[in-house]
């Protein structure tokens, strides 16, 4: 089975994980942020960490500027995920941290050519980020 698990904010410690997941003969990818940890020592056949994903910024949170940049790269990453995915032919994607402000419209498109798992984690936010306003 193939596997794409997309993970932007993996950690190595994450990985135990997805590793227990992937049987012998099947090939997991998971796509995160570049510029994260060296996930190499982790990597084995049929294991593989893919840190393409765009990176976020470190503008002022609740600011224009910060809506702006976190906009751009959301619509990058899609942009990324999708390419990969249709590059690579998958049997299930599995979403960790779903974005709210994209993945209800991505998830769909997805869906409609593998199936779709995914973690909702933060349904509350216990951090807003948002400009007061909104």
């Amino acid at each position: 089975m193939r596997i794409y698990w997309f993970w932007p904010f993996v950690h190595p410690e994450d990985l135990v994980v997805p590793a227990a997941v992937a049987r012998p003969g099947d090939d997991l990818v998971i796509h995160t942020m570049e510029g994260r940890d060296d996930f190499s020592p982790f990597e084995r056949p049929g294991f593989h960490v893919s840190a393409t994903l765009a990176p976020v910024g470190d503008e002022r949170e609740r600011s224009a500027r910060w809506a702006l940049v976190r906009t751009a790269t959301y619509v990058r990453r899609i942009r990324q995920r999708r390419a990969l995915l249709h590059r690579e032919e998958f049997d299930v994607c599995h979403v960790v941290f779903l974005n709210y402000f994209t993945d209800w419209i991505d998830l769909r498109r997805i869906a409609r050519r593998r199936p779709v798992v995914f973690e909702v984690h933060d349904v509350f936010p216990h951090q807003s980020r948002l400009p007061r306003a909104l």
